[in-house]
């Protein structure tokens, strides 16, 4: 179970200091950068001093020192790129999480009504299109902290809160409506340096230390947030911008000031990119992931091609003999790898291979086999070449 309250048997300094604030942050954001990799590094800031933020809502009284508290749009160009594996640690570290996908609407108006807990959505593709469902709605209104959305019940007009933090994750974007009301976070499909799955239990106990700590750390400066919003008047912002950045920037004043001209060029860049950047269009959105498909499984076969040359110890090897030697693999794709147009996959060939390394800037050349004589004279490919190809294209990509 979580732990809730912060002790001195923690090893931590006390949560009141300055120092101990700083590393807070600094934690928070290691703890998120070592299972998910952001398309922009400086997201795992903004995200950490977001998640602080969501600690300072109560589900009793004013229910948080903000008018205004940002959604996190948490998006990326095609599947597979930690969308739902950052929800999963925001679900350790947030103050009272819940992990939505297909929500009611009398379910959502009841949690925030009493609990105003981080709602988590996830597989929210819906949401970029103009469909008005529930989650449409309190959207709209819910990054306010009294907002509320009118209800007939037993005909008498009841007025459901609908203010709460809010993370809402999707391949492509959300309506412009609702966009405007975010920071948008771009995951990047990477390996990073952790896998949640292969080590959940020590991520979980990580997250639940994390979120302890910040409890009590926002609970001590309670009163210095408050007052830091009071003096929040200056920022380089406009209109809504200026408005869903300042509890980011309040945060970062109270724990950790000396960020705050870290924090003010990724917010320029995130909120410059939202407004006038690139948006990811449905109709683009196959494109994308045809994309990152051919340079996933491309890298893949590059690094098993020079795998199986440097157990055999060639310095070239034909076509036909590298196949092979692929379909060896036990743990290989290749035996049943399809291709985009086939409604079965039937192996990798030699069409397949060298289609899929070219945008690497390598494929099959002709080499002598043997004696400089006829016959001799075959399609294969370099292991030095290949190697260099890797080289040129370090990040790794496939799981």
């Amino acid at each position: 179970m979580p732990a809730e309250t912060w002790s001195a048997k923690d090893g931590h300094d006390d949560p009141s200091g300055a120092a101990s604030r700083l590393k807070l942050v600094a934690e928070i954001e290691r703890f998120l950068t070592d299972y998910v990799v952001f398309e922009n590094p400086a997201c795992g800031f903004v995200v950490a001093l977001w998640i602080l933020g969501t600690h300072t809502w109560r589900a009793r009284g004013v229910p948080c020192p903000f008018r205004a508290f940002a959604y996190l749009l948490v998006t990326s160009r095609f599947k597979g790129s930690g969308k739902s594996t950052l929800l999963a640690l925001l679900l350790l570290v947030c103050r009272d999480p819940e992990l939505l996908t297909s929500p009611t609407g009398a379910a959502i108006f009841r949690m925030i009504g009493s609990r105003r807990p981080t709602l988590l959505c996830d597989q929210q593709e819906q949401l970029s299109g103009p469909s008005m469902t529930v989650l449409n709605e309190v959207l709209l209104t819910g990054y306010m902290r009294d907002a509320v959305v009118p209800r007939v019940v037993n005909k008498v007009v009841v007025r459901y809160p609908t203010g709460c933090p809010k993370a809402c994750a999707l391949v492509g974007d959300l309506n412009d409506t609702l966009r405007d009301r975010c920071i948008i976070v771009r995951m990047q499909r990477a390996v990073p340096p952790r896998d949640l799955d292969a080590s959940y239990e020590i991520a979980e106990q990580d997250g639940y230390r994390l979120r302890a700590r910040a409890i009590a750390s926002v609970a001590t400066a309670m009163e210095e947030i408050e007052a830091a919003v009071m003096d929040s008047v200056e920022s380089p912002f406009k209109f809504r911008e200026k408005q869903i950045w300042r509890p980011i920037f309040v945060l970062c004043a109270v724990f950790c000031p000396s960020r705050a001209s870290e924090l003010m060029r990724v917010a320029a860049d995130l909120s410059a990119e939202k407004r006038t950047g690139r948006r990811y269009q449905a109709s683009q959105l196959k494109e994308f992931e045809d994309q990152a498909d051919q340079e996933m499984w491309g890298r893949w076969l590059l690094e098993d091609m020079i795998g199986v040359m440097k157990v055999r110890q060639r310095e070239k090897m034909e076509t036909a003999e590298m196949l092979k030697a692929l379909f060896d693999l036990d743990e290989g794709p290749w035996r049943r790898f399809g291709g985009p147009d086939e409604l079965d996959g039937n192996g990798l060939n030699s069409e397949k291979m060298a289609r899929l390394i070219r945008p690497f800037g390598v494929g099959p050349r002709r080499f002598w086999f043997g004696p400089k004589e006829s016959g001799n004279q075959k399609h294969g490919y370099s292991l030095s070449e290949l190697e260099d190809a890797l080289r040129r294209n370090p990040s790794p990509r496939h799981p």
